[in-house]
């Protein structure tokens, strides 16, 4: 699971994870930025990532991916429980497809590295 926090000044690089929690990291009390300016500009930066909702996990079931780290304290031990003890439960799909497709390219590399070797063997 990653958690990332957001909004940010330059959006991460993010690794293969099954899960993310985007969390909404509180302004600074200087900065005097409206929440729900800072709330849009985290869920603009979390689309910009381009994480598919089924690996985002939604701790407190709003209408936000991102949830306010204010708010984290709210939920209640049992949702947080199921969420995090679902991760990594869904069976791996194993495609037989992958395996024939990767015969055939081997197959197609082992005809294209005769071709030519024949032809220079053949005029040589």
């Amino acid at each position: 699971m990653a958690i990332v926090y957001l909004p940010t000044a330059e959006l991460p690089a993010l690794s293969l994870h099954d899960a993310f929690l985007p969390v909404l990291v509180p302004s600074s009390p200087k900065l005097e930025c409206d929440n729900t300016v800072i709330r849009q500009a985290a869920e603009d930066d979390w689309d910009l990532l381009g994480i598919s909702t089924t690996s985002t996990l939604q701790l407190d079931g709003g209408n936000s991916s991102v949830i306010d780290s204010e708010s984290i304290t709210d939920i209640k031990p049992l949702r947080v429980y199921e969420l995090l003890s679902s991760i990594g439960d869904e069976p791996k799909k194993y495609n037989p497809s992958h395996k024939q497709l990767a015969e055939k390219i081997k197959s197609v590399n082992a005809v294209t590295l005769y071709v030519p070797a024949s032809l220079v063997l053949l005029y040589h």
